[in-house]
């Protein structure tokens, strides 16, 4: 793997790009027309047969998503922001089995995640966010307190022994890379020898053996899996198609979790085992009316949170 210092600036261009979730392309700091606070998407929770779908968190006039569950199953991280200005985003924490009234403001931020001891938190901070904050990957205690600035790039994703961020950047304005992120050495690695137009989101198994990303480029998306062992550090495809947006791992490494857009154009969460050929699984008894995305599994593969709407 090839040592990258990312010390320059994230070109401004990758930043403002095009934001794609819940099956929809909604440009950056834009809202669709005709736009409803009731079809906002918020945050819903289901067990893993498709039984006891239930609404968890929702907030007024925000776009709820990212979901993640700490290590221990009681808490459960999220971001939100008014529609379309996801800059303007904030992290949020709940009780992973509610209450969700009052939700703790953990302060500006998205796409929280926990280390693996849940004593701190890692997130991406948009350019041109209101506090003018350095835009980048970020990292803070678990209460919100002493946050830190720690490189370019988004969507970081801790490794299981916690000792690394895997996270997105397109330093040299030529397309996205995935990227290793020293914690100790505070040095970043390039993962892929070849780049995206976009990699909308990635994850690292749980039991630190592979990675998984999708990836966009002229051809469409791609679900790719990187092995962390041998020479085939690009990775083959599994899956291509309309899918996204961020790649969720089971917590038993075997099976993937991502929408896929249907014949209707709604997303839908499906489940793909990762060494076999099997044609992607939907979860069970997911309301067709409903667009899907943005999977977290409970650490004990019993629930799975994601976002929704109509």
């Amino acid at each position: 793997m090839k040592t990258v210092l990312l010390s320059s600036r994230a070109p401004r261009h990758w930043m403002a790009a095009t934001v794609i979730v819940s099956g929809l392309i909604v440009a950056a700091g834009a809202s669709p027309a005709g736009a409803q606070d009731e079809k906002l998407p918020a945050i819903y929770v289901m067990d893993a047969d498709g039984a006891n779908f239930r609404l968890l968190v929702k907030l007024d006039g925000k776009w709820a998503g990212s979901p993640n569950y700490s290590p221990d199953g009681k808490k459960l991280l999220f971001d939100a922001s008014p529609m379309g200005d996801f800059d303007q985003g904030h992290v949020y924490v709940i009780p992973a089995a509610g209450p969700a009234n009052d939700p703790t403001d953990l302060g500006i931020g998205s796409t929280p995640i926990w280390s693996p001891d849940s004593a701190h938190i890692v997130f991406y901070v948009h350019e041109g966010n209101p506090q003018q904050a350095e835009p980048g990957v970020w990292m803070m205690n678990a209460d919100g307190s002493e946050r830190v600035w720690l490189c370019y790039g988004k969507a970081p994703r801790w490794s299981p022994d916690g000792k690394q961020l895997m996270l997105i950047n397109n330093p040299g304005g030529t397309g996205d890379g995935l990227y290793f992120y020293d914690l100790e050495k505070k040095e970043s690695a390039a993962v892929l020898d070849r780049t995206y137009d976009r990699i909308a989101g990635a994850a690292w198994s749980p039991d630190g053996k592979r990675l998984a990303f999708i990836g966009f480029s002229g051809a469409g998306a791609e679900l790719v899996i990187v092995p962390l062992v041998g020479e085939d550090q690009n990775g083959r495809v599994r899956l291509a198609g309309r899918i996204g947006y961020r790649p969720v791992w089971t917590p038993d490494s075997k099976f993937i979790t991502c929408w896929i857009v249907g014949s209707e154009g709604r997303s839908q969460l499906h489940r793909v085992e990762v060494d076999t050929a099997r044609e992607p699984e939907p979860l069970a008894h997911q309301d067709q009316g409903r667009i899907n995305s943005d999977p977290c599994w409970s650490p004990d593969g019993k629930r799975v949170a994601f976002i929704s709407n109509r």
